[in-house]
């Protein structure tokens, strides 16, 4: 997708533990205003069709789907 995002890194669960996170890996995605959009609990194929198209979608500022 072309697309550079900043990534937290945060070395000691300080955040993790703030928002919530119980398993390894969690991936919180955030819209342009910091707000969390979705939440991935666990693996996940990046590069799945759906998985592009759910992140275009949050790009256009649509919605995640429910998971």
């Amino acid at each position: 997708m072309g697309i550079d995002v900043p990534v937290l890194l945060d070395e000691d669960a300080t955040v993790f533990g703030r928002w919530g996170g119980k398993i390894l890996p969690t991936t919180y995605v955030l819209d342009g205003t910091g707000k969390v959009v979705d939440v991935v609990q666990g693996p996940l194929e990046w590069d799945r069709a759906e998985v592009i198209d759910n992140m275009r979608r949050i790009l256009d500022g649509g919605t995640s789907p429910e998971r």
